[in-house]
């Protein structure tokens, strides 16, 4: 199925525009291939930072998705099978775009102010979010982003959060030259 920007709800299309991903005048644009995958190599503008600009289109998209879900229950066992095959696939291709994010926030510091004692603290606190799972989130990135091949495979679905968490227990308690072969060359990720 092919769809046209016409087909697009007005709140994607305005993201879409606004990111300079669709030009104001470009109905009719094709932005799925026939077996229903995005269209990738879309021409940014100059100067934007193409992450910020995907992240914004993402999250019109999944506002998008979550209101039109709520009538699930009188779909097809097809059709529900069909999304949520393609949220789990965006979901590991998010896992992996976030993770070099939240390692690069942590290295960066800007995080540390008086009372935060932690990095996984500070996401807990900007998240809403109890403290147990943004420790199981910013480790599982810190393995993902340290092993070698390892954001591909988590985008891939080929390693998990939970199974780098796991790893990283290993990696824990592993010597040190057994932990350097674990992430890199014939046993990491990437081979």
């Amino acid at each position: 199925m092919v769809a046209s920007t016409d087909d697009l709800p007005a709140r994607v299309r305005a993201a879409l525009v606004g990111a300079g991903i669709l030009g104001s005048g470009s109905a009719g644009v094709g932005i799925v291939s026939d077996d229903g995958a995005p269209v990738v190599g879309v021409a940014l503008d100059e100067g934007r930072e193409s992450a910020a600009v995907w992240a914004a289109v993402l999250e019109v998209a999944a506002s998008e998705l979550a209101g039109v879900t709520r009538s699930a229950s009188s779909w097809s066992e097809a059709s529900r099978t069909q999304v949520v095959d393609a949220v789990d696939r965006a979901s590991r291709s998010l896992t992996a775009a976030k993770a070099p994010i939240l390692v690069a926030q942590e290295d960066a510091g800007l995080w540390r102010r008086p009372g935060v004692r932690s990095f996984e603290a500070h996401l807990a606190a900007k998240g809403r979010e109890d403290l147990a799972p943004t420790k199981r989130e910013a480790q599982a990135a810190r393995t993902l982003t340290a092993l070698e091949g390892g954001l591909d495979a988590a985008a891939r679905g080929e390693i998990t959060a939970s199974h780098a968490q796991k790893f990283s227990a290993v990696l824990d308690t592993a010597d040190p030259q057994v932990r350097d072969a674990l992430q890199t060359g014939e046993g990491g990720a990437g081979s």
